[in-house]
C-alpha cells in the first residue's frame, strides 16, 4: 500500500512501519562497554579467535572488540565484529593488549559476561 508524502513522492507504508519498528528496537537495546585484557600467552591466535566467534554467534547482540591506536600495529585503532573470524584475527591482539568490548542488544549483559569469562579463563589455555 502506498501513500503520498508532502513532496508528492510515493511512500510505502509497510517499509515505513518496518523502519519504525527497527528504530524502536534499537532505542531499547542495552549497550555495555568494558575494557578486557588479552592474558593468554599466544593472544588472539586462530584457536582463541575461533572460540570467541563461536561464543559470540550464540547471542543476538552485536559484539565488537576495539584495539586502541597505541596498542595496534600500524598505529590506527582497529575494531572487529566478534562474530567474524577474519575481523578478530586481523586485530592481531597479543598477550597484554587491552581491548574495549562493546555489546549492544537485548542479551548484552549475558553476552558481555560470557565474552569476559572466556578472556578471564585465558581461552582454556592455562597460561
Amino acid at each position: 500500500m502506498s501513500r503520498m508524502n508532502s513532496a508528492g513522492a510515493g511512500v510505502d507504508s509497510a517499509a515505513t512501519l518496518a523502519n519504525t519498528e527497527s528504530a524502536s528496537a534499537d532505542a531499547g537495546a542495552t549497550v555495555l562497554e568494558t575494557r578486557i585484557t588479552v592474558s593468554n600467552k599466544l593472544g588472539l591466535h586462530a584457536r582463541a579467535a575461533a572460540q570467541l566467534v563461536k561464543l559470540a554467534a550464540g547471542f543476538d547482540s552485536a559484539i565488537q572488540l576495539s584495539l586502541a591506536a597505541g596498542e595496534s600495529p600500524g598505529g590506527a585503532t582497529k575494531t572487529a565484529d566478534a562474530k567474524s573470524i577474519m575481523d578478530v584475527m586481523m586485530l592481531a591482539a597479543a598477550q597484554g593488549c587491552e581491548l574495549t568490548l562493546t555489546v549492544r542488544g537485548r542479551d548484552a549483559t549475558a553476552a558481555a559476561a560470557a565474552v569476559g569469562g572466556l578472556f578471564a579463563a585465558r581461552f582454556g589455555e592455562g597460561e
